[in-house]
C-alpha cells in the first residue's frame, strides 16, 4: 500500500496543474503561491559571512614624500662633500715637489720638480755670425738645460740674453759641469748677469770659455714672474776679436 498523502499537498498539486490547463488566469497563479506559502514557507536567506577587511593603506600626500626625498638626497649630498673635503684639503695643502739644486760658489736653488718650460730652437747671433740658438720661456726659479754643438766642446764662445716682465730683476748663472771623478760633478760659474732696466728691454751677454761649454743656465726670479732667456753657444772659429 502506498504512503497517504497530505491533503494540503493534493490541494496544492491541483491548483498547479490548473495553472497548465487552457483558461487559467492570475488569480490561479496567486492562489497557487499563497498555498504554496501557507504549506512550505520560503526558508530564510542566509546570513553571508562577512569578509575580513583589507588593511587600509594609507597614502601620504605627493608633496610630503617628495619633502622628504629632498632631505635625504640633501644629507647624502652633505656627507659625501664631508668625506671628499678633507682629502680636498690635503691636496691643497701638499708642498709642491722641489729640488735643490747647486749652482756654483757654494749657492743652491731650490726650483719646482715640475716647471712649466717652453723650448725652442732660433737663431741668434754671435760675434756677427748667425748659428743655431735655444729659446727657455717659464717663471720662477729654474734650472735650463743647454745642449751644445760638437765643435764647442774644447773653448768657444756662448751668449745669453735674458728679458723679463717682472717688476723686479731676474739673474741668471751660465754653468758649466766639471768631473771631479766617474759619479762627481761640480757645477762652475762661466758668466753671471741679470734683466736690465726698464723690464722688458735686455741686452746679450757675450762670453768666452777655455775649457768645457756652459751646459746649464740656472734662473734666479722670484716665483710667478715670467721670463725669457735665449742662449747660443758655437766653437772657437768665432772667437771675439
Amino acid at each position: 500500500m502506498g504512503t497517504p498523502r497530505d491533503p494540503d499537498a493534493e490541494g496544492l498539486d491541483a491548483l498547479r496543474r490548473r495553472l497548465y490547463r487552457p483558461g487559467s488566469t492570475e488569480s490561479d497563479l496567486r492562489r497557487y503561491l499563497a498555498e504554496r506559502s501557507a504549506i512550505a514557507p520560503e526558508p530564510a536567506p542566509q546570513s553571508v559571512p562577512a569578509l575580513p577587511h583589507a588593511p587600509r593603506r594609507r597614502f601620504v600626500p605627493v608633496a610630503a614624500l617628495s619633502a622628504v626625498v629632498a632631505v635625504a638626497l640633501a644629507v647624502s649630498l652633505s656627507q659625501l662633500h664631508a668625506l671628499r673635503a678633507p682629502a680636498r684639503s690635503a691636496a691643497t695643502a701638499s708642498p709642491v715637489p722641489v729640488l735643490v739644486q747647486d749652482i756654483g760658489d757654494g749657492t743652491t736653488l731650490t726650483v719646482p720638480q715640475r716647471a712649466s718650460i717652453r723650448t725652442a730652437t732660433t737663431p741668434i747671433a754671435i760675434d756677427g755670425t748667425a748659428v743655431v740658438g735655444q729659446r727657455f720661456e717659464g717663471s720662477g726659479n729654474a734650472m735650463l738645460v743647454v745642449d751644445p754643438p760638437r765643435r764647442a766642446m774644447h773653448g768657444g764662445v756662448a751668449t745669453v740674453l735674458l728679458t723679463s716682465i717682472g717688476p723686479v730683476p731676474v739673474s741668471w748663472r751660465a754653468l758649466s759641469l766639471v768631473y771631479l771623478g766617474q759619479w762627481t760633478a761640480v757645477p762652475v760659474v762661466l758668466a753671471r748677469g741679470s734683466s736690465a732696466e726698464p723690464p722688458g728691454v735686455g741686452a746679450p751677454r757675450t762670453f768666452r770659455y777655455r775649457d768645457a761649454p756652459p751646459t746649464r743656465i740656472a734662473v734666479i726670479a722670484p716665483a710667478g714672474v715670467r721670463w725669457s732667456v735665449l742662449v747660443g753657444v758655437t766653437g772657437p772659429e768665432h772667437a771675439l776679436h
